[in-house]
């Protein structure tokens, strides 16, 4: 496997571009009223938390490792859409 690496520079580039449509597409959301605030809220801690252990695990596996890991949820991303999988109504 062929993988691109970007210098430390480009990562933070792409993180502040990231960062911005994120917010320039959340506030677009906000705007339309098409956020659920009774869904989102609850939601919000494991956010965080999960964006903060994530971040601090990543940086204790290598590279490859996480290229893997990467590479198997994609597929089974990709799996799940080509089979047509829906999670059944809870209403």
């Amino acid at each position: 496997m062929n993988f691109v690496f970007y210098s430390y520079r480009d990562g933070k580039r792409f993180y502040a571009v990231m960062m911005f449509t994120t917010l320039v597409s959340s506030r677009g959301h906000y705007r339309k009223k098409s956020v659920r605030w009774d869904i989102l809220k609850p939601m919000i801690p494991g956010i965080v938390l999960g964006s903060i252990g994530g971040s601090l695990l990543a940086s204790h596996i290598p590279s490859k490792g996480l290229q893997y890991v990467f590479v198997v949820f994609a597929y089974g991303v990709s799996l799940k859409t080509l089979v047509g999988f829906n999670y059944p109504d809870l209403n």
